[in-house]
């Protein structure tokens, strides 16, 4: 159902958590293709934050990307990206 999933992403502000470990960076790069209006990747890891957004900025130049350096753990800062980026 590609298509299907394709659909729900084109033109939609997307988050991702655990962006910059294998799977996330992987589903990063797969959402990014499917042309999101903005994409937020939430790493508690900075190198590997640092490391896909480098990657996806050089790939995807037209697709708005952000980044928030947090654990899904942490509330307050989950709260305050969702609030950001709404």
């Amino acid at each position: 159902e590609w298509d299907r999933i394709a659909a729900s992403i084109k033109k939609k502000r997307v988050v991702v958590t655990g962006g910059g470990g294998s799977i996330g960076a992987e589903l990063c790069r797969q959402v990014m293709a499917l042309k999101p209006s903005k994409l937020l990747i939430i790493e508690n890891c900075e190198f590997n934050l640092y490391k896909i957004e480098a990657e996806l900025r050089s790939k995807f130049p037209d697709i708005t990307l952000e980044q928030g350096l947090a654990s899904v753990t942490d509330k307050v800062a989950i709260d305050y990206f969702f609030a950001q980026f709404q």
